[in-house]
């Protein structure tokens, strides 16, 4: 498995490409933080990757809102060495405001782990 043991967080990650991103992620071992505002979606999806055998965390909320971005990231650091953030995959975020809202990410996070 190339992602074992890595952590991803997928922004729209509850349907459409961003859920089938996550679902490859986790096929190849990644654990993952899945951020949406379809909280409905969001548990679905989330419950369907665990209950795959994978590693899911949801995080309801709009990506573009900083107060959302800071929650998913603080579910990443709060287990210590087991849940940690390795890649950071923006998906389903597809306007300037919502790019600028997560834009302190690209400052936490080296360049090379956002794709």
């Amino acid at each position: 498995m190339r992602f074992a043991g890595k952590v991803g967080l997928v922004t729209g990650g509850a349907s459409g490409l961003g859920l089938a991103v996550a679902r490859a992620l986790a096929a190849e071992g990644c654990g993952l933080i899945l951020v949406d505002w379809d909280a409905t979606s969001l548990g679905t999806a989330a419950a369907a990757l665990r209950e795959s055998g994978g590693v899911a965390h949801a995080v309801r909320g709009d990506a573009s809102d900083p107060a959302t971005a800071s929650s998913a990231v603080a579910l990443a650091r709060s287990d210590g060495d087991h849940l940690r953030l390795d890649r950071l995959l923006l998906g389903g975020v597809g306007d300037e405001q919502a790019t600028r809202g997560l834009g302190f990410l690209f400052e936490t996070f080296d360049q090379n782990s956002i794709v």
